[in-house]
């Protein structure tokens, strides 16, 4: 047994134990706590104190995890069972012991006590990640808020969970994504206090226990914090993995002064941090209730739309600058609600981006798009090129290029009449494997466009090194062409640049005969807008072409 160098009592009894007498159970209590020792032996009669408090007092602070033997003078006391109960691991009658008696009760007491601790660790904490569990999530939660209640500090109880931590499990395995919950367990603890408690109470799911909180000043400072721990990728497996959070957060006693009514506020608030954008946080407020109910069902109603493919595609025509060819067409999701009706991306894209479901509709999207360009070929219809929408989340994903791969070659569809749309922030987001995932795209024929140009980075530099066949005039500099000088040169440099850099140029949102005049002069080589056509079913699409084609006699790529 080890002791306090310090002590002058100490006597050795046998070969490997080392006992320390202490006559006096107060003075006891300090080494106690400060567990210098393996086990204990607690004399029955001890200062003439009751021996089941002094158990009590022995057992129950958390810190003392090590066994206790009570000595008991004869054979009487042996038969207190209620010395067992509060915790004595075996006891001993003084006048019967023997040293062999003793190494049995020492070795038994030790290996009981490392049994209860191996149970305890199974039934406290989360075997994957060491983090406290749901069941001792609890007990500190309801302990903390007693203590917020009988005290004047607050109790923050934080509640998050990982952005798109299913489709990281989906991408890479579940083996990576259990290593991503042990990386971001222990982020959490390196940015937490000691005093806090940090558990996984599931899934992607984390809360943390803050007491002794003096303001909401002091929790939002937290709250940031927790937030800005995520900034930086996680590494392993020879791959980089971002991913964020989003916080709710409820206070005791402002939000409730129960263990579940606080989570469910927090959970709430949790909510509301997500429909709000992700990556940041949010207190409960009693009229987030009806929002986060709202938004519950939305993203109920969505991931149903998905499984049952409620999604359809309409598509927008995409023609020569003097309109006498049809190039492409460019895939519009539309939502297909039983009582709402036909519902635009307006609306659903970023319930599917705060949600985490932007993955799973973004390769639907593409997978109703080859179904399309493989029954215009059964139609016969010309070969027409289908543009589709890479969201930011997408063009993230490590896998992204097989992903594609795989849906092409199952599909049956060739390369050449796939253009994938990229939003400008999105490749400068995305960091130094935008360039790699870019030119793996290239290499395997498919086109790819940049969307939205001008109105982000606009870095020439960047823009070099991307291996991008189209560069996309947002609408918003073509509304006013005519009128705004500001957005005639903005419109007017692109379309040079694109000339200097052999890109090809369309201009979206093209409505008026001016419009078209001016970029026709500028030498635009493509347009799309109401103009000439709306986005159109596929059944009124298929019914246009021949028309069209009987005008112009120019169709396709």
């Amino acid at each position: 047994m080890r002791s306090i160098p310090s002590m002058s009592s100490c006597k050795k009894l046998f070969e490997g134990m080392l006992m320390t007498w202490i006559d006096n159970f107060n003075e006891a209590l300090c080494p106690l706590d400060a567990c210098y020792y393996d086990l204990v032996f607690l004399d029955y009669h001890l200062d003439g104190r009751d021996t089941i408090d002094s158990l009590r007092r022995a057992t129950r602070h958390e810190e003392r995890n090590m066994p206790v033997i009570v000595l008991a003078e004869t054979e009487d006391h042996l038969d207190d069972p209620e010395v067992i109960r509060q915790g004595a691991a075996d006891y001993l009658c003084k006048q019967e012991m023997s040293v062999s008696m003793l190494k049995r009760s020492v070795r038994y007491a030790i290996e009981r006590k490392k049994i209860e601790q191996r149970l305890l660790t199974l039934s406290h904490y989360d075997p994957l990640t060491g983090l406290a569990n749901r069941n001792l999530f609890y007990l500190k939660l309801t302990d903390g808020i007693i203590q917020s209640l009988r005290g004047d500090k607050l109790l923050a109880l934080f509640f998050l969970d990982l952005d798109h931590s299913k489709e990281i499990n989906d991408t890479l395995g579940h083996p990576a994504g259990d290593r991503l919950l042990q990386d971001v367990s222990a982020r959490l603890k390196e940015t937490t206090r000691s005093s806090d408690t940090v558990a996984r109470l599931g899934g992607d799911e984390f809360a943390i226990i803050a007491t002794h909180i003096n303001n909401e000043t002091d929790v939002t400072l937290l709250a940031k914090k927790i937030i800005s721990s995520f900034n930086e990728p996680f590494k392993f497996t020879g791959k980089q993995i971002s991913t964020h959070t989003s916080v709710g957060i409820a206070l005791c006693p402002t939000h409730g002064h129960d263990p579940d009514e606080l989570l469910r506020h927090a959970d709430l608030a949790l909510y509301q941090a997500k429909a709000a954008g992700r990556n940041n946080f949010k207190f409960y407020a009693s009229e987030l209730d009806a929002r986060a109910q709202e938004f519950r069902a939305l993203e109920q109603e969505m991931r149903y739309a998905l499984q049952h493919q409620d999604f359809t595609l309409h598509f927008q025509p995409m023609f020569s600058a003097d309109g006498n060819k049809v190039l492409g067409v460019e895939a519009l999701a539309r939502g297909n609600h039983k009582v709402r009706g036909m519902i635009s991306p307006v609306h659903f894209i970023p319930l599917a981006e705060s949600s985490g479901l932007i993955l799973p509709l973004g390769a639907q999207i593409l997978e109703m798009a080859c179904d399309q360009i493989n029954l215009w070929r059964q139609l016969k219809l010309p070969e027409l090129l289908i543009a589709v929408n890479l969201s930011p989340a997408q063009f993230a994903d490590p896998e992204l290029v097989e992903k594609i791969m795989e849906t092409l070659q199952r599909k049956g569809v060739p390369s050449h009449l796939v253009e994938l749309e990229i939003t400008e922030n999105t490749l400068m987001d995305t960091g130094p494997g935008a360039t790699k995932r870019l030119t793996k795209l290239h290499d395997m024929g498919i086109r790819l466009a940049i969307d939205d140009f001008g109105t982000g980075y606009s870095s020439l530099s960047y823009l070099k090194k991307f291996p991008v066949h189209k560069l996309k005039i947002d609408r918003v500099f073509i509304k006013d062409i005519t009128t705004d000088k500001g957005d005639a040169t903005i419109a007017r440099s692109i379309i040079q640049l694109g000339q200097a850099m052999n890109l090809e140029i369309i201009a979206e949102g093209v409505e008026t005969e001016a419009q078209l005049e001016f970029l026709r002069k500028e030498g635009c080589d493509q347009v799309q807008g109401f103009l000439f056509a709306k986005p159109m079913t596929n059944k009124a699409l298929i019914e246009w072409l021949p028309e069209y084609q009987a005008k112009t006699k120019h169709i396709g790529c």
